[in-house]
């Protein structure tokens, strides 16, 4: 009777990676809502519900008559004052030149001095104004503040949303403002995994752990708790 063959193995130590299905919680990385920061009745709503939206992308239009208006008047107020300033300064040039001569007293001189000083702080006033106007009036237009995926709309078209205070069966704040959407960015996105699944020995929090997630291309965070 024949030998019976025998199978010969050579074993080389070295690393192994081992895969295992484990129970997990998916988070987005990062969350954001979205609220106004003006009052206003809303006039558009620009995006889709559940879909992408980048960081600056304008989200919903209020009616921004008003603030168009006092926007308006500021820069009206603006107008105003610089031509005052112009004037000032011309007074004050003449009367520079007419007091070397005796022309004019040092009181006049010093008036036309104070007076051109006085305009040129009107027109510092009126540009703060402008500028405290335009930024109200961009707030009409509310942007999203992050990229990622905008949940759904609390408010429709015709809403009308206060900053600042609550408005009925929306959800508030302690301050009282009205979140009107959600956001979430899901790169990365965050994995949970509960501690107990890692009582395999093989797997302890020493070892690297590293998860797979169905979407190619999407790092993934893993937090142990």
């Amino acid at each position: 009777m024949p030998p019976p063959a025998v199978t010969v193995v050579t074993l080389d130590a070295g690393p192994v990676t081992l895969t295992r299905e484990l129970p997990g919680r998916t988070n987005p990385f990062l969350v954001a809502e979205v609220r106004p920061q003006v009052s206003g009745v809303i006039k558009e709503q620009l995006f889709t519900e559940g879909g992408e939206v980048e960081a600056g992308q304008p989200l919903y239009q209020l009616d921004d008559a008003a603030y168009r208006a006092e926007f308006n008047s500021a820069r009206a107020q603006l107008a105003r004052a610089e031509a005052t300033l112009h004037s000032a300064r011309l007074t004050a040039e003449r009367t520079a030149e007419l007091v070397s001569t005796g022309a004019v007293s040092t009181q006049q001189n010093d008036n036309a001095v104070a007076a051109l000083r006085q305009a040129e702080a009107d027109v510092a006033v009126a540009e703060a104004a402008v500028a405290s106007a335009r930024v109200v009036l961009d707030y009409a237009r509310i942007v999203s503040p992050i990229d990622g995926r905008i949940g759904r709309s609390t408010v429709t078209k015709g809403a009308l949303v206060t900053a600042g205070s609550t408005i009925a069966e929306k959800p508030t704040d302690s301050k009282g403002s009205v979140m009107v959407a959600g956001l979430a960015t899901f790169t990365p996105i965050t994995v949970g995994i509960d501690r107990g699944s890692l009582s395999d020995p093989m797997l302890a929090p020493k070892k690297a752990v590293q998860v797979v997630v169905p979407r190619p291309g999407v790092p993934a965070v893993v937090e142990i708790g």
